[in-house]
């Protein structure tokens, strides 16, 4: 030191010096602070006195560790301490736990020896902080490091006294050190010297908890700690959830104990040691915890001298090295605890974990004294133990326990845990999911997600974390034996198993003795396994034994292998005795995934395994994605199983199951390589079989026939080798390979589907070999239309590629090849799909055929007409002259008596546009025959007659309509009876219906009001013209007389529709019909009373009380409807207040109230509706409903929106496909009852979680008047969609299109439209005739809005068929933003892609009028191959729909019945879509029109849904490709 350090140095030894020698105040006080800041542990000091204190209050329970302290003024002699410390010998039990000396002067090196000699011998910790003139003491160090605190302490004991003028400097010479640069390294030193054998027991402690917090954080050091992966607080494993059993632990860490032993029992994996140690994390300050193996119970250290085996923990526990001065220095504090009792706190928890092993006769001996000895020293001891074992032990305990049961996770807890985690846990399988909610399990399933074994939780199977569980038993420290012993242990029981199943033994199949199996007792609590009461017997769980028989049989084909054997060739052998436990498909699919995730396992086993696996019936579709992620780890044995797949000679029925494992996963790199090996390897397959393009097949045809089909195909081929040129053979001998096998067509395909969206330029040559390949030895099934259609939709290179094709069939170039490479070349030039490619291709190709008959096209409708009769420029073609003489003689008896077709119905329906376009007369005989023969029969023949007839109800005399309207109207037959009578009523209505628009409008009210039956169609009521008033009146005034409620409806609801001017009587006679019992007679009075308007009539309905909150949701539409539209006018004319008219009326009603009542009244209606929100988001069942569709309600119709219910489409199964075509007419309605219940099931739900926005349309403006005027909560209910899962997404779509396209502009309204625009609804909301998606006229209705305009210009471009391509241009016209299509088409053009130039064309098909589109078709007009497909196409749609308009226009124009027919059956066989937009530009109507149009809307609209159907089979006007070969985005 130097003289400044001198100075301050004197100045702080002369305070200290003045402080009183002992005492909490005096320097003792002193000491207790500085070592308190040096080693972050509390200092106490022991009471003095030969009990030092011994009160009860333990070290442990003060947190402290307790010491006495002495000073000296100069250096003691020896004697002097081993006096003061010899009273210590008599207080070998009390509080002491360290001796302080502390020396204002230095201590000799002797002198401090013998200290630490005696207090060693006494078991107490010994510190010396003393002085040094010449550097910096201990004692200065600890000071100068204590600073502020030692600095406080100083001021408030000198303060006052004698020597407080020693304070200032003293204070200054604290700051002076502790800026010292000799400070770090010496209190360094310090701390080094304060060992824990040193510093005392609440050092021991903390060193405990900081040892086990830190173990307990890492999976890693837990396991190498524990022998299992033990570690709540380590973040980057399963987040665990804190559980209510954790307070039944709290006393074993904390406070009085209530019991000796604690028992945590659980079965296996649930978590019983993670609640232990989190119970003990969770409690601070808490017990000193040693955890221990159960087995150390059994050493004879534990049973022969329990506290040595306790100190040796403590030592280990505490972070200290065994020494006998340890040893010693625990003995006392041992002593000190069983003289200091009862502590207040619990000191010591000896934690003896997985009390598994088998039972000895002397457990519970061994459990009681350990947990004696602990409770002697103020101890505890927990055991966790599974449930088989505790039902044997609990009853031999002696001591008091507390039992702590841990159950599974619930499946709420797992859910929970898995969103913490961000994984959906609706995506998860049920099985799947109720393995999780074992701790261990899941876990496992969470290692797996986080390194990336598996990407997504639906990847996992049950059978995949079983084996996991299997492979990680050791490393988890589940059981006590490896996991090669368990599964050698699992494959001897499944094996007896099989045995005893052989020999048909049906008792205890699966029961076994565990004296008879080396390692069954070892594992017999496992999750494998369940006891026998009252043996020693475990029967083996179905997962055991299923885990078993799949590893067994992986055993079995790999002996295969090491055999020489094939083991495809034994599989099946191999597995007949274990299909006849019914479990095959799930011990197959089981040793697939262990094959496939076992490194050591063979690639020709996993291959087998996967083959056998896919050739399964019935797979279920769950297990998909955890067979596909198998790809990942086998990807050469997958691709070898689709390789045997593909070329067998049989049908294997989940083939598809392989390509969509190796196409999901093919982004993997090391699957990719595998799948381009391959890929090349099957595309140089060739074949000279001649079968391969043989039609007839032995055992199918004639012999004779088969043998002379394969010569002439055999010469063929013969014909095609022979005639190679030199250059050719010797490319096939350098880039093909010969199969035997030659059933690989659909092998090519699969190579097609793998490499879809990739590169293909690398694959250039292989695509060229196949094309060779197949130009020698063709194939009828041979994948031609994929091979193009992979190279026509490459987004990745096409420029590249085709550039690299056309080199590769350099080879092939003039005299280079004979027809072989010449096909070829062809075959390349056309899958380019570039126009010049595809003119050299057809020149080619002509060439190529120039010696063959050519035949032309036909169609049986060009031998009826052979011009086309819906063009309006065509003229008359002699060959329609003898189909109209024949169309006016057909017997009409012959016609429509079945639901199905005959030959003179077909002649009837496809020679009927040619000649009523150019004999019209001929046409109208042979309809009005059909008419008068009509009312000649009876049943299904009657009904299917006046179906056909509708349509041509123009083509009928006036007589003709009046007969068939009596016949119609006598019916009594209705529509609830059963289907005979049913069909009845059908009959009647239509005859109605045809009858009913040759009748002036006086006489179809009286018309109505004279129908028998009890419901009319809507179509009808669609149909009627408004009567006078004075007939209206006479009427109303007729039905109200004659009490028939049947009429009085019917009558009601035909004013309803028509809307006649109502007189004072007739309004009086509605407003006493709205107090009618009659349910039907008040529904349609209340809409007559809403349409009318009139005040006093809707004052009367407020009156009424007329409430639409009993009604069921789904159910009494139109009441619900009219109701709600009569108190809404009521509103606006201020009859009722809005809040009791909101309470009144229907929901569906809100939107149109937001639109009509103002800003002020959309704000409160807001919260209402943000009130349906947050219920209908709760409702999320989706299973077990119908396809559902209704139209987009509009406050003006007459009606409501309907919902139909359709079922799904049979599968792609033919047999499904017969089934549904030759269902009887009991079985049509059985599935329409079926429809029914689960309809009638969903609205019940619906309406018991008051969830009924699900059914409720606010429409577009009702949406945007109520974000108008509340446009936060608008934003809130944004957040609230974004926030939902897909599954509440479903129910809700068409509310959340209507508020992401109001609010576009905001960001997450993007985010959300976006994400919607990939879920799919559970009701479709369509509008118009049409039928198009009203979510896609709200985008197209407001793209003005860029982000909308992005959203439509990205629709117009993805839709993957000529239906949703031809719906978007149409909503687009329809919204007035045809500029947007002809700017895409533009873009399209620009990029030079054949597959944008189709879509470019397709588009221009599909416009309305437009100079635009007419220049597009006509720049390709003449093209060939495939844009010369697609710009056919869409020049035969674009001119159909101009054809369709003018014949549209003559309807309008019509001044006779005839004249509109004639337009109407020409219109009807080429109208498409684009109806709806023409339709509301065209001029007035005649009355002719108005009144026969309804006849033929029903028509229109079949014709339009016929044309839809058949363009969603085709893309650009060819069959639609496979959606792999489609890319996501097209600009």
């Amino acid at each position: 030191m130097n003289s400044v350090d001198n100075k301050h140095s004197d100045n702080l030894r002369s305070a200290l010096l003045a402080l009183y020698h002992s005492g909490p105040n005096g320097f003792e006080g002193l000491l207790g602070i500085v070592l308190s800041s040096v080693t972050g542990q509390s200092f106490r000091l022991a009471k003095s006195g030969s009990q030092r204190g011994r009160d009860g209050d333990s070290a442990f329970d003060g947190g402290a560790t307790y010491f006495e302290g002495k000073r000296y003024r100069k250096s003691p002699k020896t004697s002097e301490i081993t006096a003061k410390l010899f009273d210590l010998i008599k207080d070998d039990a009390g509080q002491l736990d360290l001796w302080v000396l502390g020396a204002t002067c230095e201590v000799a090196a002797q002198t401090a020896t013998e200290m630490r000699v005696v207090c060693e011998r006494l078991g107490i910790g010994a510190v010396l902080l003393d002085w040094n003139h010449n550097d910096l003491g201990a004692l200065l160090v600890a000071i100068a490091h204590a600073n502020q605190k030692a600095k406080d302490f100083i001021r408030d004991n000198l303060k006052g006294k004698p020597k407080a003028h020693l304070i200032k400097d003293a204070l200054h010479a604290i700051d002076h050190f502790a800026k010292h640069p000799d400070l770090p390294a010496r209190l360094e030193t310090l701390r080094d010297a304060l060992s824990a054998e040193e510093a005392g027991l609440g050092q021991a402690r903390g060193r405990n908890r900081e040892r086990l917090i830190t173990t307990l954080s890492s999976r890693v050091s837990a396991r190498a700690a524990f022998g299992q992966p033990l570690a709540p607080r380590d973040t980057s494993a399963l987040a665990g959830i804190s559980r209510p059993l954790e307070a039944q632990l709290a006393n074993a860490f904390t406070g009085q104990p209530t019991a000796e032993i604690y028992a945590v029992i659980g079965d296996e994996g649930v978590g019983k040691s993670w609640l232990t140690a989190s119970a003990w994390l969770s409690r601070d300050p808490s017990s000193i915890l040693i955890i221990c193996p159960a087995e150390e119970l059994l050493s004879p250290k534990a049973t022969g001298d329990f506290e040595s085996f306790l100190i040796n923990k403590l030592i280990q526990e505490t972070g200290g090295q065994r020494s006998d001065r340890a040893t010693q220095r625990w003995c006392r504090r041992i002593r000190g605890w069983r003289a200091n009792l009862p502590p207040k706190n619990v000191r010591v928890t000896m934690v003896f974990d997985g009390l598994n092993q088998p039972l000895k006769a002397d457990w519970s001996r061994r459990l009681d004294h350990a947990a004696s000895e602990l409770a002697k020293i103020g101890g505890c001891l927990v055991i966790s133990t599974r449930l088989t074992h505790w039902a044997h032990l609990k009853s031999s305990l002696a001591c008091k326990v507390v039992e702590v049961p841990v159950n599974q996770w619930t499946v709420a807890e797992v859910k929970d845990i898995l969103q913490g985690r961000g994984i959906d846990a609706k995506k998860v399988k049920q099985d799947v999911l109720q393995s999780l909610r074992n701790p261990r399990i899941l876990g496992i399933a969470i290692d797996l997600l986080s390194e990336n074994d598996v990407e997504t939780i639906d990847q996992l199977s049950v059978g995949r974390l079983l084996f996991e569980h299997l492979r990680k038993t050791q490393k988890t420290g589940a059981e006590p034996i490896s996991g090669p012993e368990y599964a050698e242990l699992l494959k001897s029981l499944a094996n007896e198993t099989l045995a005893r199943a052989q020999r048909q033994e049906t008792d205890d199949l699966r029961v076994f003795n565990s004296k008879n199996h080396h390692g069954l007792q070892d594992v017999a609590s496992s999750r494998f396994f369940v006891p026998v009461k009252g043996s020693l017997q475990y029967e083996i769980k179905q997962d055991g034994l299923n885990l078993g028989l799949a590893l067994s049989l992986i055993d079995a084909l790999e002996k295969e292998l090491r055999n020489k054997r094939d083991p495809r060739d034994r599989l099946a052998i191999i597995l007949e005795p274990i299909t006849a436990l019914d479990e095959a498909a799930s011990i197959v699919f089981l040793a697939t995934q262990i094959a496939c995730l076992d490194e050591e396992a063979s690639l020709e086993v996993r291959s087998a395994l996967i083959e056998q696996f896919v050739s399964l019936q019935n797979l279920p579709n769950d297990d998909s994605e955890a067979f596909a992620v198998l790809v990942r780890t086998a990807a050469p044995s997958f691709l070898t199983a689709a390789q045997n797949v593909h070329m067998s000679k049989s049908h294997v029925q989940n083939a598809d199951w392989l390509l969509y494992a190796l196409h999901n996963h093919r982004d993997n790199p090391t699957v990719w390589d595998a799948i381009s090996d391959a890929v090349r390897r099957w595309l140089a397959y060739y074949s000279l079989a001649p079968e391969r393009m043989m039609f007839k097949s032995p055992g199918r045809d004639a012999e004779k026939e088969v043998t002379e089909e394969r010569n002439k195909r055999q010469a063929e081929i013969d014909k095609k080798v022979n005639g190679l040129t030199y250059i050719e053979k010797k490319y096939r001998d350098e880039n093909l390979h010969h199969s035997d096998r030659w059933h690989f067509d659909t092998l090519h395909r699969l190579a097609f589907f793998l490499l879809a969206g990739k590169t293909l330029e690398g694959f250039a040559d292989d695509l060229v070999r196949w094309s060779f390949s197949g130009a020698l030895g063709p194939a009828i099934h041979a994948p031609d239309r994929e091979f193009r259609q992979l190279i026509r939709f490459n987004r990745a290179d096409w420029k590249e590629t085709r550039a690299a094709l056309l080199k590769g069939i350099s080879t092939f170039a003039g005299d280079n090849s004979s027809t072989v490479g010449k096909w070829a070349t062809v075959e390349i030039l056309r899958a380019t799909g570039d126009l010049a490619d595809a003119k050299r291709a057809e020149e080619l190709a002509e060439w190529l055929t120039r010696d063959r008959e050519k035949f032309p096209g036909w169609s049986r409708i060009t031998d009826y007409c052979a011009v086309d009769p819906c063009d309006p420029s065509t003229t008359k073609p002699d060959n329609v002259d003898a189909t109209a003489q024949q169309y006016r003689a057909i017997d009409p008896s012959k016609l429509a008596n079945h639901m199905g077709h005959s030959s003179v119905d077909h002649f009837f329906d496809m020679a009927r546009t040619g000649v009523t376009r150019f004999h019209l007369d001929d046409a109208v005989i042979a309809h009005r025959a059909l008419a008068d023969d009509i009312l000649t029969r009876a049943g299904i023949a009657r009904r299917q007659g006046a179906l056909t007839l509708l349509e041509h109800s123009a083509a009928l005399t006036g007589q003709q309509a009046r007969d068939i309207l009596k016949a119609g109207q006598a019916s009594t037959a209705t529509f609830d009876s059963q289907r005979d009578e049913r069909d009845e009523w059908l009959t009647a209505q239509y005859s109605v219906f045809t009858a009913i628009a040759h009748l002036p409008a006086e006489e179809q009210l009286e018309a109505i009001a004279s129908i028998e039956g009890n419901t009319v169609l809507l179509d009808i009521l669609d149909a009627l013209l408004p009567a006078s008033e004075s007939a209206a009146e006479r009427v109303l005034e007729r039905v109200l007389q004659s009490t028939d409620t049947d009429k009085q409806s019917s009558v009601l609801a035909a004013i309803r529709y028509s809307r006649p001017i109502l007189s004072l009587r007739s309004r009086s006679i509605i407003g006493e019909l709205l107090k009618s019992g009659d349910a039907g007679v008040r529904t349609q009075a209340l809409g007559a009373a809403a349409a009318s308007g009139d005040q006093e009539l809707l004052k009367t309905v407020v009156e009424s009380g007329w409430d639409a909150r009993p009604l069921r949701a789904g159910k009494q539409t139109f009441e619900r409807w009219y109701g709600s539209s009569a108190l809404l006018e009521a509103a606006k004319c201020g009859l009722v207040a809005l809040e009791e008219a909101l309470d009144r009326i229907d929901l569906d009603y809100y939107g149109f109230a937001a639109q009509a009542l103002g800003s002020a009244a959309s704000k409160v209606i807001a919260k209402r509706v943000d009130e349906a929100i947050v219920k209908a988001l709760g409702y999320t069942q989706t299973s077990n409903l119908p396809e559902m569709a209704t139209s987009t309600p509009n406050a003006a119709s007459a009606s409501p929106p309907i919902i139909s219910l359709n079922d799904p489409p049979p599968s792609q199964d033919i047999r499904d496909r017969l089934d549904r075509l030759g269902e009887s007419s009991e079985q049509f309605d059985a599935r329409q009852d079926r429809m029914a219940r689960s309809y009638d099931c969903f609205t019940r739900e619906l309406t018991t979680a008051e969830a009924n926005l699900v059914l409720t349309d606010l429409t577009l403006g009702g949406v945007k008047a109520l974000v108008d005027a509340d446009e936060t909560a608008g934003r809130r209910w944004i957040g609230m969609f974004n926030a939902a899962s897909d599954a509440q997404l479903r129910h809700l779509h068409h509310v959340a299109v209507q508020l992401a396209v109001t609010l576009a502009k905001e960001a997450d309204a993007e985010k959300l439209l976006t994400r919607l625009m990939g879920v799919e609804p559970t009701i479709n909301r369509v509008q118009g005739v049409a039928k198009v998606p009203a979510e896609c006229l709200s985008l197209w209705a407001n793209a003005d809005e860029p982000p909308l305009r992005d959203i439509c210009k990205r629709r117009l471009v993805t839709r993957r068929d000529d239906r949703t391509i031809a719906l978007e241009v149409f909503a687009a016209y329809l919204s007035g933003r045809a500029k947007i299509v002809d700017e895409t088409i533009d873009e399209l053009l620009a990029s030079g892609q054949p597959a944008d130039t189709c879509m470019a064309l397709t588009l221009a098909g599909f416009c309305d009028e437009s100079p635009h589109a007419i220049s597009v078709l006509a720049r390709f007009d003449g093209a060939q191959g495939y844009i010369g497909i697609a710009q056919k196409a869409a020049s035969d749609s674009y001119q159909r729909n101009l054809w369709a308009r003018s014949w549209y226009e003559q309807m309008r124009a019509a001044k006779t019945p005839l004249e509109f027919w004639q337009a109407s059956v020409l219109l009807t066989k080429i109208v498409d879509l684009r109806f709806d937009i023409w339709t509301e530009t065209m001029g007035a109507e005649s009355d002719i029109c108005r009144a026969f149009f309804p006849t033929v809307l029903r028509e229109i609209g079949r014709r339009i849904e016929k044309w839809q159907k058949k363009r969603k089979d085709h893309l650009f006007g060819d069959k639609s490709p496979a959606a792999l070969f489609l890319p996501d985005e097209a600009l």
